[in-house]
């Protein structure tokens, strides 16, 4: 079962996943926004986050990275309403 979160929360623990990566520094991922109904399998927020590149990182090395800390949040949090 997924937890509820303010979308607060959830963005504040995707930048702190990311962040755990030394070439991620200064980066941030945020949730664009809440579903109407939940996916497929009963995530209530969707995937398309956006992706702030810290300044010395590169888009395409932190996007993977990214990709995986957002799947990893969809199986544990739903976003409070």
């Amino acid at each position: 079962m997924r937890k509820i979160v303010p979308r607060a929360k959830l963005d504040a623990w995707l930048t702190e996943r990311l962040a755990n990566h030394e070439d991620c520094a200064g980066s941030a991922l945020k949730v664009q926004y809440l579903l109407q109904t939940p996916d497929h399998n009963g995530c209530n927020w969707s995937g398309d986050c956006n992706l702030s590149v810290g300044p010395n990182s590169d888009a395409r090395h932190i996007a993977p990275i990214a990709s995986a800390i957002v799947a990893e949040a969809q199986a544990l949090f739903n976003l409070a309403n």
